[in-house]
């Protein structure tokens, strides 16, 4: 841990989301709660990211499951529409929003299923200013991803049939000039 907590020195004295100067033992206690978490996660591979220059992060988390353990779309609380990697193929992102305390919270989730195993990407439900910083990146990461199984077969998602709406999630407006 000395070693990471080194290269992110240079975190120490910039304000962090309180308006404080950043310490070594903020470093420290971010970096000790991401091996915490990884302790007691069953997932198959877990990401700290800093998307700011301050202490605060964001976990994601990367799991093979079985398709039978994945949920009918339709009934998730959130917005569901297709996706798609150059190697992952097709799959859907499961988008979520709230409130809780007066702070506006968010996760996303890429899902690629084959019909027998899928890679489920997930951001930890965070802040959503934090998870709109994360989010480039964590697609770009699904686009460089492939995963092959013990056949050497890579994964390749298709869409799941009917559970995904017709109707665009979000409503966009045009407006101005081209």
């Amino acid at each position: 841990m000395s070693q990471n907590a080194h290269q992110l020195r240079s975190l120490v004295g910039s304000n962090r989301w309180d308006g404080q100067p950043t310490t070594e033992k903020d470093i420290e206690d971010v970096l000790r709660s991401a091996f915490a978490e990884r302790a007691s996660t069953d997932s198959d591979v877990l990401l700290q990211v800093w998307p700011v220059p301050y202490p605060a992060t964001i976990l994601c988390h990367l799991d093979l499951v079985t398709s039978a353990t994945l949920p009918h779309w339709p009934d998730v609380d959130g917005i569901v529409h297709p996706v798609e990697a150059p190697y992952l193929g097709q799959g859907i992102q499961v988008s979520t929003r709230g409130v809780e305390d007066g702070i506006e919270l968010a996760s996303v989730h890429l899902i690629f299923d084959n019909g027998e195993v899928a890679l489920v990407m997930s951001i930890e439900e965070a802040p959503a200013m934090l998870v709109s910083r994360v989010l480039p990146e964590f697609m770009m990461l699904s686009e460089a991803l492939r995963i092959d199984g013990p056949d050497r077969e890579p994964l390749v998602g298709v869409l799941p049939v009917g559970q995904i709406p017709e109707e665009a999630p979000w409503d966009f407006e045009e407006t101005g000039t081209a």
